[in-house]
């Protein structure tokens, strides 16, 4: 499920993801929604659900939160967020990528 999320959203039609500000940072709690992180800076559909992605700003700091539907628990269910900044979309991650 991870890589169809890494794919669908680098095949979004906007090449880039606006950063809202909030005026306080977001609380580490494992939850993301619109009360704290406002509206989502991208919605993409999936078969079981909505995966809802925000970038925030607050303070200097900048917070980057998922929302994953998942019916069932497992310990290894993660969303991974790499940066490319170069900016070559490479077919794989290079070593300037992080």
């Amino acid at each position: 499920m991870l890589s169809c999320l890494l794919l669908v959203l680098v095949s979004l039609p906007q090449d880039t993801l606006r950063i809202a500000a909030i005026p306080t940072p977001p609380t580490f709690d494992g939850v993301a929604g619109t009360s704290e992180y406002g509206v989502p800076a991208a919605v993409i559909p999936r078969p079981r659900g909505e995966v809802r992605l925000w970038a925030v700003e607050s303070q200097g700091s900048v917070y980057l939160a998922v929302s994953l539907p998942d019916s069932t628990f497992y310990w290894g269910d993660d969303a991974v967020i790499s940066l490319d900044i170069l900016g070559d979309r490479g077919g794989a991650p290079g070593h300037d990528d992080f």
